[in-house]
């Protein structure tokens, strides 16, 4: 079986050049995931054998006191550092003024003697990818 993840970070990385994800710490590579992606449903992280190490969990009643709902929240730098014990660790590097996949690959730059048909072509590979 392939693991799809990373083989798309490896054909990004091989296209861009670049890591998408250069984290220097777990904490720091999930921050940049789910600043790419967005926060994985609750569903998923209820199930996570990790997710209390990096989210907090909030529940949800009704008036009456009734449970409702469990909801995820990523914790903040300070939270996270506080809850696991762990200094202030540096963040990696930030490759992209863009922080979404079809952004960064829509601007990344063409290359200069691309005729204008090959120049459509090369914009709609990308929007394929």
């Amino acid at each position: 079986a392939i693991d799809m993840w990373s083989l798309g970070c490896i054909a990004s990385e091989l296209f861009l050049g670049l890591p998408l994800f250069p984290g220097a710490s777990e904490y720091d590579l999930l921050c940049r995931i789910i600043e790419m992606l967005g926060q994985p449903a609750d569903s998923m992280l209820k199930f996570s054998k990790n997710a209390l190490k990096y989210f907090k969990v909030s529940t949800e009643t009704t008036e009456g006191g009734e449970f409702t709902d469990i909801t995820y929240d990523l914790m903040t730098e300070e939270e996270y550092e506080e809850c696991s014990n762990s200094s202030h660790k540096p963040k990696g590097k930030c490759y992209f003024k863009h922080t979404k996949l079809a952004d960064i690959i829509g601007h990344y730059p063409y290359r200069a003697s691309l005729t204008d048909i090959e120049l459509e072509v090369e914009r709609k590979r990308r929007e394929a990818f």
